[in-house]
Order: C-alpha cells, then sequence, then structure tokens
C-alpha cells in the first residue's frame, strides 16, 4: 500500500510485527488486509494486536527487515 512509511519482520516465535505510519486511512487497509485479504495459504492471521505509538521520523518507505 503505497504511501506508508515502517517496517514488517518476522519473529522467532513466528509471530509477525509491523511497524507503520502514514495516511490514517491507508493504515487502516494494511490492517484490514492482515484480517481479510487475499494472503498465500499457508499465512493465518489469529490474532491482531494494535498499539499506538510515538511517531518515529527517521522511518523510509515500508519494507522488510530482518532479525
Amino acid at each position: 500500500i503505497g504511501g506508508l512509511k515502517g517496517w514488517v519482520r518476522n519473529l522467532e516465535n513466528g509471530d509477525v510485527e509491523i511497524l507503520v505510519q502514514g495516511d490514517p486511512f491507508k493504515v487502516e487497509e494494511l490492517l484490514k488486509w492482515c484480517h481479510e485479504g487475499d494472503k498465500p495459504t499457508q499465512v493465518r492471521v489469529d490474532c491482531l494486536n494494535e498499539d499506538q505509538v510515538r511517531l518515529v521520523t527517521e522511518l523510509g518507505s515500508f519494507g522488510i527487515r530482518r532479525l
């Protein structure tokens, strides 16, 4: 989803962590996709926890991070 900043990464316990900022409508679109979007068959979302954090000014374009 264009215009978002932040990252996504897989955690060692199998969870996925996302830090995203941008237009609130686009952030909501991303969260909706996490729940309902067309994902590969091996991907399953059981729970989605949301926390609001302070704006991070040094974030670049949205991308994948490696541990």
